[in-house]
């Protein structure tokens, strides 16, 4: 186990730390040219981005939310003492995240919504770390991994997802095209835990519907299976040289088959 000194410092370089993630196994699933744009390239954090981290402190870590947000109020800069109450607002926000009165007023009605879910407000209370870092090693492939959850309950993993559709069948199908499965199997395995792994699902719009989403044996074996191929094909590619190749990687030649989608052929 780390020191509390290992952990605060593993904590704030989390992102820097050069190591396979479900992130990157994203990009690389896609092929090695995106991959390797992805470890090169500094993120720029879309507006979106930044409502999702800042609702997940405020839902997962409320005590550090002013210390990491500040809101700016309604300013009219075109006047003089509007300028200079901008001046002073920047001045005492520092290096927080400025978000607007109507974003933190948003980031409050969803917070209230998950509150009073009752399923997900009992999950909530039993957290006991969030955004922990964990760094391991891949037993079958060795490739060195991380990843960084967003809580920990005693016998539970559990990840806030915002969404557009709630709706139980609505999130299946979401979370199987944007693999989910894998980031389960990815946290447990990292974990070395067997507990369970939920999932909240809240809408981004009034009147914030929520779904709480126990993963099945089934789905996480799933992710697993997919998760250990993208290593397999990323030790290969690295045994290759790790070429900056993009989807011929999949295919020498280059030249895909063009079908009629199975879906329709059913």
């Amino acid at each position: 186990m780390e020191t509390q000194a290992e952990y605060l410092s593993l904590a704030k370089d989390y992102y820097n730390i050069p190591r396979m993630s479900n992130s990157a196994m994203s990009h690389f699933r896609k092929s090695p040219k995106h991959y390797l744009h992805y470890i090169s390239q500094p993120q720029e954090e879309t507006e979106a981005m930044i409502f999702g981290r800042a609702f997940h402190c405020a839902v997962l870590e409320p005590d550090n939310f002013s210390h990491d947000y500040a809101v700016m109020p309604n300013i009219d800069r075109r006047t003089k003492e509007g300028k200079e109450k901008y001046e002073q607002f920047k001045a005492e926000a520092g290096s927080r995240t400025v978000l607007t009165i109507a974003q933190r007023d948003h980031i409050v009605r969803m917070s209230e919504a998950l509150y009073a879910h009752r399923p997900s407000r009992e999950l909530i209370d039993a957290i006991g770390e969030t955004e922990k870092p964990v760094l391991w090693k891949d037993e079958i492939t060795k490739v060195e991994m991380k990843a960084k959850l967003d809580a920990i309950g005693p016998n539970f993993i559990l990840d806030l997802k915002t969404t557009q559709d709630a709706q139980p069948e609505e999130f299946a199908r979401s979370a199987w095209y944007y693999n989910y499965h894998r980031q389960a199997a990815v946290y447990l395995d990292g974990l070395q835990s067997k507990s369970d792994f939920y999932f909240i699902a809240i809408e981004k719009e009034e009147p914030h519907g929520i779904s709480v989403l126990k993963c099945t044996a089934e789905f996480i074996q799933k992710g697993r299976e997919q998760y250990e191929q993208i290593l397999q094909d990323f030790i290969y590619w690295q045994s290759q040289g790790s070429p900056n190749v993009g989807y011929e990687f999949r295919n020498p030649f280059n030249v895909f088959d063009l079908n009629v989608p199975n879906f329709i052929k059913l």
